[in-house]
């Protein structure tokens, strides 16, 4: 499935190597942040419900794993549901935010977003995110530019 893509490429070594994401929690979950992004702002102009229903079944598969990672680690069901909550929130303003920059074409607005969230966890983040926002710039046109039919087919392919 596409969200497995999605995690394969998120878990890729060069951004906790050489483009300093923490290689924590905190970082992990930016990076799936960002190829959720990549994803739902390339599928954006496909034509049709199978675009928006392919991003609701990722987005429906995001929150599932939050949810059961909330409770791996040892979250209680009355606090798990508020958990989940406060990430989808947060994941989905990341994702507003990136998104508005991606829009303007304003590579250093959207490095400058980037860095927000890793400072959100990271007072100190080393993150490079200005190769971080040329990553995602090249990605959504890597993606934009893959076969409608290919994607809504679950295969994506990512800039290495």
């Amino acid at each position: 499935m596409i969200y497995d893509r999605l995690i394969a490429q998120s878990r890729n070594p060069i951004f906790y190597t050489q483009m300093g994401v923490p290689d924590d929690l905190s970082g992990r979950y930016n990076m799936i942040v960002i190829h959720m992004l990549i994803l739902f702002t390339s599928t954006k102009g496909l034509d049709g419900g199978d675009a928006q229903g392919l991003r609701q079944q990722v987005f429906e598969r995001f929150i599932r794993e939050m949810e059961s990672m909330v409770r791996d680690f040892g979250v209680d069901d009355a606090r798990a549901q508020d958990e989940v909550r406060h990430i989808v929130d947060l994941c989905s303003k990341q994702i507003m935010a990136y998104d508005n920059a991606i829009a303007t074409g304003d590579k250093k607005n959207l490095s400058a977003e980037i860095l927000t969230a890793f400072q959100q966890v990271h007072d100190n983040s080393q993150a490079d995110t200005d190769a971080l926002a040329g990553y995602i710039l090249n990605a959504v046109a890597s993606v934009q530019a893959q076969p409608r039919a290919s994607i809504l087919n679950g295969h994506i392919e990512f800039p290495a």
